[in-house]
């Protein structure tokens, strides 16, 4: 199965996933970071956790990038009682969920064990030997952030470890909010009447009862994630090359277009969003894009490399051949969604007829030499009425004199020099044995006395 993603990398027999931010957006970021990275694990891991760690690191950054962009525009996400209300309920499953998980891992027994074999020949060391020790140390840690939590809450207060809490689960939902508005306030509040619960639920759990994890909101948060309802055109492309089993050049050319058109659009753009005019905006772009840019550039999206380069006449830019290239894989990974019923076959195709004429570029034809040619090339072909005519060839690829009206060879006929009806021709591969004319207009052709007698013309 063929697997198209941006940025992971084998380094040493590990996988690595890597994004360049842009230079842009590094100043409204925490360390003014010049590139995400996070370390994904053994290169012979299964398949399967590796894109499940993958999708994790790439949600992650497009978070912070997300966070940066809206910071860079001074714009903050609005935090309506919908988002308030999906933020809590996210936080109060991963909450419970956690606690389960850490109730029945082994791990910091087998942890405790280990060390009090090392240390029980050490003079002056006490052990516990307690066999509920786990269980009454979470007791106790539990009742008194309980209490910690409901005397903040009886007095309207967040303090500063609950503050950056609340913060950092904001910043794991893409949201960029404004800290002294009224939105962050009620969240706050909502946050500690969740934590009040999830710790009495624990506090139930540590006496033997069940409380069940509670499955984490499915419904869409923002506008980007209403985007991602329905399949994205990265997820098409995916489905199409593990079915069709396209080789290596397919897949290769299928994901440079595909990371052209999310450099603009997006990653989690879903496929009936795209519009038409989007698909022309974007080939306007490619048109303007370099052919190669220089490589500190390369990390750079379609736009920052379009204004990087905007008015450089010395650069090379995409030849309609290669944006033509890039619509019709995306035209075709449409079609594919649409007769396999992913998309509704009403829906107009955006990428269909959108198509550049493929003419060279004025980089290239500047550094294409015309070739001039001294003689032209003939040909002989049958007239009607049983005459024979020589008939001009402009062979393709070779630039035909101007002037060749003048006759510069001994015993061509003298008419060729006087008449503007005909001219002489002389070639250099026939000269021995033909003098020839050609006639050029209808007028011509319509009085046979207009040539000489004795030139070859009918």
């Amino acid at each position: 199965m063929v697997f198209i993603v941006q940025g992971l990398y084998n380094v040493g027999g590990r996988w690595k996933y890597r994004k360049v931010i842009l230079q842009s957006l590094r100043e409204h970021i925490k360390g003014n970071l010049t590139e995400f990275v996070r370390w994904l694990g053994d290169a012979n891991q299964p398949r399967p956790d590796l894109l499940r760690k993958y999708a994790t690191a790439s949600q992650e950054c497009e978070n912070l990038i997300a966070i940066a962009k809206k910071r860079a525009a001074g714009s903050y996400d609005d935090l309506s009682a919908e988002t308030i209300a999906h933020t809590i309920a996210t936080a109060r499953s991963d909450a419970l969920h956690e606690d389960e998980e850490d109730r029945f891992d082994e791990e910091a027994d087998n942890v405790f064990e280990s060390v009090k074999r090392q240390l029980e020949g050490v003079p002056g060391t006490v052990i516990n030997t307690d066999t509920d020790r786990r269980w009454n140390k979470r007791q106790e840690s539990l009742e008194a952030f309980l209490a910690g939590l409901r005397h903040d809450y009886a007095r309207g207060q967040i303090d500063k470890t609950h503050h950056w809490e609340i913060e950092q689960l904001c910043l794991s939902h893409g949201l960029h909010v404004d800290k002294d508005g009224l939105g962050f306030r009620r969240l706050g509040k909502a946050y500690l009447a969740m934590m009040i619960e999830v710790s009495e639920a624990k506090l139930k759990r540590q006496q033997g009862e069940v409380i069940a994890t509670p499955e984490p909101p499915s419904e869409p948060l923002s506008e980007s994630a209403c985007a991602s309802e329905g399949l994205t055109i990265r997820e098409m492309a995916e489905k199409k090359l593990a079915l069709n089993q396209k080789g290596y050049s397919t897949t290769e050319a299928t994901e440079t277009a595909l990371r052209l058109f999310e450099s603009v659009y997006g990653q989690q753009r879903a496929m009936h969003t795209i519009t038409r005019r989007e698909v022309s905006d974007w080939i306007a772009l490619l048109q303007q894009k370099p052919r190669l840019p220089a490589k500190e550039h390369r990390g750079l999206g379609l736009k920052e490399l379009v204004d990087v380069y905007a008015g450089r006449t010395d650069v090379e830019r995409l030849s309609g051949k290669s944006i033509n290239g890039h619509v019709s894989h995306l035209n075709s990974i449409w079609n594919w969604a649409r007769k396999r019923g992913h998309v509704d076959r009403t829906l107009d195709n955006p990428f269909s007829d959108q198509r550049v004429d493929a003419v060279p570029s004025q980089a290239l034809l500047a550094r294409k030499k015309p070739v001039a040619v001294s003689v032209p090339i003939w040909a002989d072909a049958a007239r009607s009425g049983g005459g024979e005519v020589w008939m001009q060839i402009n062979h393709p690829g070779r630039q035909m004199p101007d002037a060749l009206g003048q006759p510069t060879l001994p015993g061509c006929p003298r008419h060729c020099a006087s008449s503007s009806k005909a001219r002489c021709f002389c070639s250099s591969s026939v000269m021995r044995r033909h003098i020839v004319c050609r006639l050029i207009t209808s007028q011509c052709r319509a009085n046979p006395d207009f040539c000489d007698n004795q030139t070859d013309c009918p």
